[in-house]
């Protein structure tokens, strides 16, 4: 074999060796891909399976607490048991010929009845908002599907309303009524009252006001040094202000009008804290009644309010005299 004949051989042969280290290279990165992909999807398929062990889980808990607030699952027992509980509900808040009559029990599926009752009477504006926080304080699975109310000639007003509530079907016979009141509601009467009674029907949701002054200020050293402090209030409402953390014997503040007297004999620096609080007006016209207002302070003024609910509107009439 001449060196050309041999120097080919070995050219071949190489090629040969490199081909099957490519070949075995690739057949064992196959390998390894193949298996990382079913890891891949070995994870993703635990991950499915605790997402449904954990969906699962939170339904489980979800029914527990719907099986607590559920009426009874026997339909003429929860009929009986809610409309009790609403006749007490309305004479208890004073409600004048009063009147509750069980309407439908329409079955949802395999899962619940849903049960409606009738709601009549007549009271004063106070009673009605009584009754409506007694209602949703009350932790039962219900609701008010529409609220009527109709001024009366005399004063006070007509009250119609329609209640929907849920029985579980695997509800006990024996299922007693809720014990403690619905986190959703204030517990306070007064301020659930508030709530309703002061809102602005006629302007949208409330901006909180914004500083638009410099974010450090300075004083000369020595001196009482006026700050007046800059805040907008998007609505145009007025500001109030209130000095919630500075030194006692260096800063004050003019609650009305937002200035800041600054007096130090030293040199140094410290930081302020300072509470805005934008006051929402009512609607105001010609009234008689009482209202306490957003700021938790009596007030009496001349007043009437104006509340549109679907296809019902009714002038509200109540009156208050001058800010104690």
């Amino acid at each position: 074999m001449t060196q050309r004949e041999r120097t080919l051989a070995l050219a071949v042969g190489g090629l040969l060796v490199f081909l099957a280290i490519y070949w075995g290279f690739n057949k064992y990165r196959g390998a390894i891909q193949t298996r990382e992909n079913q890891i891949a999807s070995l994870e993703s398929k635990q991950l499915d399976l605790l997402k449904k062990q954990f969906d699962g889980a939170r339904a489980d808990g979800q029914m527990g607490e719907y099986f607590v607030r559920s009426l009874p699952g026997n339909v003429e027992r929860a009929r009986s048991e809610y409309s009790k509980w609403l006749l007490e509900m309305v004479q208890t808040n004073n409600l004048k010929n009063a009147n509750v009559d069980p309407s439908t029990s329409l079955p949802v599926g395999d899962l619940y009845d849903k049960h409606s009752f009738n709601v009549t009477g007549e009271g004063d504006l106070d009673d009605i908002l009584e009754l409506l926080h007694s209602f949703y304080a009350k932790d039962y699975l219900h609701r008010i599907r529409s609220l009527d109310l109709k001024p009366i000639r005399d004063g006070g007003f007509d009250l119609s309303l329609t209640a929907d509530a849920v029985g579980l079907k695997s509800a006990p016979l024996d299922e007693i009524q809720p014990e403690s009141n619905s986190w959703r509601v204030d517990s306070d009467v007064a301020q659930y009252r508030d709530t309703i009674l002061n809102r602005n029907l006629f302007e949208p949701t409330n901006q909180p006001p914004k500083f638009t002054g410099r974010d450090s200020v300075e004083a000369i050293v020595g001196k009482s040094t006026p700050v007046p402090l800059t805040f907008k209030d998007p609505e145009g409402h007025k500001v109030s202000y209130e000095l919630i953390e500075a030194p006692d014997d260096i800063v004050s503040l003019d609650e009305r009008s937002g200035t800041l007297k600054i007096t130090s004999d030293d040199k140094g620096e410290f930081e302020l804290v300072i509470g805005i609080q934008s006051e929402v007006p009512i609607q105001r016209r010609k009234a008689r009644g009482k209202i306490q207002s957003t700021s938790a302070k009596m007030v009496q003024i001349n007043e009437k309010l104006r509340l549109t609910q679907d296809k019902i509107g009714a002038e509200l009439r109540t009156a208050y005299n001058a800010l104690k």
